[in-house]
């Protein structure tokens, strides 16, 4: 008998002591711990990837607006975009130039010729270059109802100088 109650005797001193406690919070919160700080990097990772993307067409943009010659270089608007955001990687960029009249709201062709309401005189179209820069993004877990990743996507339009 006397075992039994030296066996009884060390269960309830375990019992009573917390020298385990640590370690099972530390089992229990680690797990959400981990996901939160794969979550901030995953919108670090994002944030970052909209600054350069938006740079990146700006870049492609104010390549496009420098004069009349370099608006219909739409391969050297998007050479210039893509040189920009080299840091994230493989961006798709797309660029294109369009025309509108002073007074108008309304793309027109940049061909044509345009009367200006205030002053009865013949003015050239405004011409105006538009690069769009965008970058996808897969996120590094899979997040249960979330999509596998991202895409930030940026527009800059200019004007031709």
């Amino acid at each position: 008998m006397k075992k039994r109650q030296l066996l009884s005797r060390g269960f309830k001193a375990l019992a009573r002591s917390d020298a385990g406690a640590a370690a099972v919070e530390l089992a229990v919160i680690l797990p959400v711990l981990t996901l939160l700080a794969i979550g901030a990097a995953d919108y670090g990772r994002s944030y970052f990837a909209g600054i350069t993307v938006s740079h990146a067409a700006r870049t492609g943009a104010q390549y496009g607006a420098q004069n009349t010659y370099y608006s219909g270089d739409f391969a050297g608007m998007n050479a210039a975009a893509i040189q920009d955001a080299g840091d994230v990687g493989a961006i798709r960029v797309s660029s294109s130039r369009f025309c509108r009249c002073p007074d108008s709201t309304t793309d027109v062709s940049c061909t044509t010729t345009c009367t200006d309401p205030q002053n009865p005189q013949i003015v050239e179209p405004e011409t105006f270059v538009s690069v769009t820069t965008s970058k996808t993004l897969p996120f590094l877990l899979r997040y249960p109802g979330l999509p596998t990743g991202s895409t930030v996507t940026r527009t800059v339009i200019l004007r031709v100088q």
